[in-house]
């Protein structure tokens, strides 16, 4: 990739820390309340640190925010400049796997990275204090699928390793941190070597066991039910594609859309099979699937809230991915002689519809995220007028 753009893309996250700089309040907000009345340490504490909170069991994350809390004194906005670094070391990992040389399709892969981690859209992730843990999951099932790709390059356990400690943290930190493992499934399949991935997985089952003893303590409103098997499926769809949309009827057009083309690269045994491609659509499918499941009885407009951004781009990383690596495939001697034409000619066409997208997103996505910080700068008046 052109240095130059490799050095922009490595920048860009400094426009989300622009962006928590401009609209971030430091006042407690929601979840952080409960948070509040354990920074005292007292006799309930642990009880609070294990146990569930909502469908989610996550001590780690908890744990951590516990700990940056009083280091920062409770500053939310504190934790909303980790909640960008948390989501920079992933992005910046995933920028610097870009092999093309193709500067346009560099260009429309390092656009969709920074849109999927950083766009305004997730403005309630980015300016809520409480969301590092969950981002944390995000992204540490971001590391595990890295760490399994470069486990199939170099063929060093140590990067197996890696990515079972990444699943491992991603599962303490947030419920659909489970479901990186999916991860070590596939680099088991894709290197054969089922015996030492096998190995890896056993943290998974430990886990899982730690949830299901969970479970009966989670709110009803965590269980699926109280929906038709179609509505599930729409909201399943609609979940793919809602980074993109604010429609829902549109939403789950779209998202059918995604799948099948999905489905389509991935039949083709192409760069669309590709280990990477395949464990980021997978990581996707699996995260939509289960979010359905515990949420779909809220109605289609759920999927569409800001605070499931992030979860709902692997499959759009996996395309910027296919870009990158469909490219490189095309630039190497076995490419047919019109080849090179067609995939710059859509490589053109991807950049321009995400250019596009991206644009309207963060038009409305700032829009919210004005409202937000006028939202809590009432909450810090209310605050400071009571005393508290």
């Amino acid at each position: 990739m052109n240095r130059i753009l490799r050095l922009y893309a490595f920048l860009l996250p400094l426009l989300a820390a622009v962006f928590v700089f401009e609209f971030g309040v430091n006042v407690p907000y929601w979840d952080e309340f409960e948070l509040a009345g354990m920074m005292s340490g007292g006799p309930g504490f642990w009880k609070y640190i294990t146990a569930p909170h909502n469908e989610h069991v996550m001590p780690l994350g908890k744990l951590a925010y516990y700990a940056l809390a009083r280091l920062t004194s409770m500053d939310s906005k504190a934790m909303m400049y980790l909640s960008v670094i948390i989501l920079s070391i992933p992005y910046l990992l995933l920028v610097r796997r870009i092999r093309t040389h193709d500067l346009m399709a560099a260009a429309a892969t390092v656009l969709i990275f920074f849109t999927a981690f950083f766009s305004p859209r997730s403005c309630v992730n980015l300016l809520w204090g409480f969301q590092p843990p969950y981002l944390a999951a995000f992204s540490f099932g971001i590391l595990a699928i890295l760490s399994c790709d470069w486990f199939l390059r170099t063929r060093n356990g140590w990067h197996l390793l890696a990515a079972s400690l990444c699943c491992t943290a991603a599962s303490l930190c947030s419920a659909h941190g489970l479901l990186s493992w999916v991860s070590v499934a596939l680099a088991a399949i894709y290197s054969r070597q089922f015996r030492k991935c096998l190995a890896s997985l056993a943290p998974a089952a430990i886990i899982a066991a730690c949830y299901l003893v969970s479970a009966r303590h989670f709110p009803p409103a965590a269980g699926g039910g109280g929906v038709s098997p179609a509505g599930s499926v729409r909201y399943f769809l609609t979940f793919l594609s809602g980074h993109l949309l604010f429609n829902a009827r549109a939403g789950w057009v779209t998202g059918l859309a995604a799948l099948t083309i999905a489905a389509y690269l991935v039949l083709r045994k192409n760069a669309g099979s590709s280990f990477l491609f395949v464990s980021l659509a997978a990581f996707g499918v699996l995260i939509a699937a289960a979010v359905s499941f515990g949420r779909s009885r809220f109605g289609l407009e759920e999927a569409l809230t800001s605070r499931y951004f992030q979860l709902q781009t692997p499959l759009f990383l996996a395309f910027g991915v296919y870009l990158a690596e469909g490219h490189h495939a095309v630039d190497s001697a076995s490419a047919g002689p019109g080849n090179p034409r067609r995939f710059a000619a859509g490589s053109c066409l991807v950049l321009l519809t995400v250019l596009g997208l991206a644009s309207y997103n963060t038009a409305r996505g700032m829009q919210s995220a004005a409202e937000f910080r006028e939202e809590r700068l009432r909450g810090a008046e209310i605050m400071r007028d009571s005393g508290a």
